[in-house]
């Protein structure tokens, strides 16, 4: 116990030093529980972090006994996800002042049409529950093409469905503007800096 404690003390305080984030797995009935944040303090028995939310916003503190630790990870390819997106906190989410719920009669292909043109990512569901979360390339007649992306917002394949199979389709929520800034700062703005 003693031994594991400490080298968990010594992990948390080089992320400490560095100011990376962690993941931290506890509990002890079988089931871990994780939290996700930046060290604020450290002793040789307790831990307190700065949670910080799947979507990079800070989410309270949380205190623990480093003997309730099970595992620390660090630098995985979620924790870099959330890294970014607190990084970027202030430049991720599209803000609205208020919502103006003024009398509209944008039908779903109007919807979509415009999800094209402003080049926000949608989810798509059809009538049997299957979804595709992505950018809307293409709207048709009588069919929307989309390319997904995965929760990372890496590029994950086109998608064609039916208009007439569409049974919901939400636009430019937490989770997809998330994934659209994951994609232009892992790809878009990539290729800009390598010219």
């Amino acid at each position: 116990m003693a031994r594991r404690r400490a080298k968990f003390f010594d992990v948390l305080k080089e992320q400490q030093e560095s100011e990376k984030l962690v993941c931290i797995y506890h509990g002890d009935d079988g089931h871990d529980k994780f939290d996700v944040g930046f060290v604020e303090s450290l002793t040789p028995t307790t831990l307190t972090l700065l949670s910080v939310s799947p979507r990079g916003e800070f989410d309270g503190r949380v205190v623990m006994h480093l003997d309730d630790l099970n595992r620390i990870e660090m630098d995985d390819r979620y924790s870099r996800k959330i890294e970014l997106l607190h990084q970027y906190r202030g430049s991720v989410f599209k803000t609205e002042d208020h919502v103006n719920p003024s009398a509209r009669a944008d039908d779903l292909h109007s919807q979509l049409s415009r999800a094209v043109e402003e080049q926000q990512v949608a989810c798509v569901e059809d009538i049997k529950g299957n979804a595709v979360t992505g950018f809307i390339a293409e709207v048709g007649d009588d069919f929307v093409m989309i390319e997904a992306l995965t929760q990372l917002g890496e590029p994950d394949g086109k998608s064609v469905i039916n208009l007439e199979e569409v049974a919901r389709v939400q636009i430019g929520a937490r989770d997809q503007q998330i994934r659209g800034f994951l994609y232009r700062y892992n790809y878009e703005l990539r290729k800009l800096l390598e010219f």
